[in-house]
């Protein structure tokens, strides 16, 4: 999955490896501490969203300049989500609150120019394809004319004729 959006926050964390996640709860100290992988809890926020997406990137996978790319466009791919429901004490049916991790592989700046660019390309594109649908509503309307006319003339010379009676 691709996420594209505008980070919004970075903070350097661990987290247990998602290949022995289901296993933290029986973990001794000692396992928990080799399962823990060092990288960002980093936020991004989509266009139009109400609140941002978590994405964990592990360090080896996160640019080293990762602070030039706050409060700057960003694409993210990830691979896999996490989450974590609470069940409210009591609760026997109904919503179960769960907010997603997502696990990030790459972070790449989205060039603003390259987006502005792409986007009158697609507004050029659909100004064609426009312009195509017209001539060729133009072109099947003036053929629909044409066969009318005709089937109207071959109706009238029908319509002209004496009937012979079958004979």
């Amino acid at each position: 999955m691709k996420s594209m959006g505008m980070m919004t926050g970075k903070k350097q964390t661990t987290y247990t490896a998602t290949a022995v996640a289901d296993l933290e709860d029986v973990m001794t100290p000692e396992e928990l501490a080799q399962a823990q992988v060092r990288g960002y809890s980093i936020q991004v926020i989509e266009p139009g969203a109400q609140q941002a997406n978590t994405f964990t990137l592990p360090l080896e996978f996160a640019p080293s300049d990762i602070d030039s790319y706050l409060f700057g466009p960003v694409e993210i791919e990830c691979r896999t989500a996490q989450a974590r429901g609470w069940v409210k004490k009591g609760q026997t049916s109904g919503a179960v609150e769960a907010p997603v991790t997502f696990r990030a592989t790459a972070i790449r700046k989205v060039d603003l120019a390259a987006v502005h660019a792409e986007m009158a390309a697609r507004e050029q594109q659909d100004t064609s394809a426009s312009e195509h649908r017209r001539d060729q509503r133009d072109f099947f309307d003036a053929l629909r004319k044409t066969i009318e006319e005709r089937q109207k003339g071959v109706l009238q010379a029908a319509a002209g004729k004496p009937d012979k009676g079958g004979k």
